[in-house]
């Protein structure tokens, strides 16, 4: 009752000038039991942290950052937070940031150029320690930027030009797709289409060459008639039904996107095409669903979770140590194995 009588008097605001006036102890003492530093009796700590429950009092952290020039804040920048892909990753991210005590901050640029350069000032705004940057496609003048603000940052699955300064946590899209092509020969497959997004950005450029390597590495052609570049998923389902509906179909497709699995698999059902005794289906990626359709899809798994909790792994030891050293780390992919295709 006596703390309710006394906080009706002060204003509903809380600060620590407030909590000071309830406890009668100086604003001094009030910081330092409320930041659990030395030096405070554990009574008076005890009172201090009750006045300041009963005012709801919530610290500044951003005021606190920018008088300490930093804080325990964690930038993350992704293109596109709906995609299961980003999900994935921050949420490794957000697991091994929340490990270590600090509190991530998220930007989603959409894939869009300017879009991504106001959330890396916005992060800079708020004093972020470190930047953990998904870019479509980082430039000099991004890296020299956050050189000159003296902040730690990598970059997470981004293309880099080889005069970058960077660490990069990443996957070998151009592998990884060779070797999901390459288990589609190995099982028979001659006629392999793909249906994949426009190259715009260097991951599907990397994995569009894939592909072809797989093929000219088995002595087979990349037939224009088998490429299917789509805008989205509509076209993915209007590509697929013209493959399928070919004089001389492929036996295989290779989806270079996850999000466009369900398209191409919806497809080839309303068309009657049998998967996979009709066709075949091997997915880039590893969609929620892909063990719940019968026949289970084959993917190419990656270790997406374990990208974002690498990438802030690797900050906080930057942090740690303020090292200049640079390191690219590239996570494997596994081939998942089902039922999706048939040996010809």
């Amino acid at each position: 009752m006596l703390y309710s009588r006394r906080i009706c008097e002060i204003h509903k605001k809380s600060t620590l000038k407030k909590i000071a006036q309830i406890t009668s102890k100086s604003v001094n003492t009030v910081s330092r039991a409320l930041n659990n530093k030395d030096g405070v009796a554990e009574h008076t700590r005890e009172s201090i942290l009750r006045a300041a429950q009963a005012l709801n009092y919530r610290p500044n952290l951003i005021a606190r950052g920018m008088r300490q020039k930093r804080t325990d804040l964690i930038g993350i920048l992704v293109q596109e937070i709906s995609n299961p892909f980003f999900t994935r990753m921050l949420q490794g991210a957000e697991e091994e940031a929340n490990r270590a005590g600090m509190t991530v901050l998220i930007g989603d640029s959409k894939g869009i150029a300017e879009k991504e350069q106001e959330h890396i000032n916005t992060f800079l705004s708020y004093h972020c320690c470190g930047l953990a940057l998904c870019l479509i496609s980082p430039t000099s003048e991004q890296v020299n930027e956050l050189k000159r603000d003296h902040v730690n940052y990598l970059m997470l699955d981004a293309p880099l030009k080889k005069d970058l300064d960077c660490d990069r946590i990443c996957i070998d899209n151009e592998r990884d797709s060779f070797t999901a092509v390459d288990y589609l020969i190995r099982c028979g497959h001659r006629r392999i289409a793909i249906v994949s997004p426009k190259p715009h950005t260097t991951t599907m450029q990397e994995r569009f060459s894939g592909y072809k390597r797989a093929l000219q590495s088995n002595s087979l052609d990349d037939s224009p008639e088998l490429i299917r570049i789509c805008e989205g998923k509509d076209e993915a389902y209007q590509a697929s039904l013209d493959l399928t509906g070919q004089r001389n179909a492929p036996t295989a497709i290779y989806v270079a996107k996850q999000s466009l699995g369900l398209s191409v698999i919806s497809a080839c059902m309303n068309a009657g095409v049998r998967i996979p005794e009709d066709i075949s289906i091997v997915i880039f990626g590893e969609p929620d669903w892909a063990t719940v359709f019968r026949p289970r899809i084959t993917c190419m798994q990656r270790q997406v979770t374990e990208i974002g909790r690498l990438g802030i792994r690797r900050l906080l030891e930057k942090m740690k140590h303020q090292t200049n050293d640079f390191r690219k780390i590239v996570l494997d992919s596994h081939l998942m194995i089902r039922d999706s295709v048939k040996e010809i």
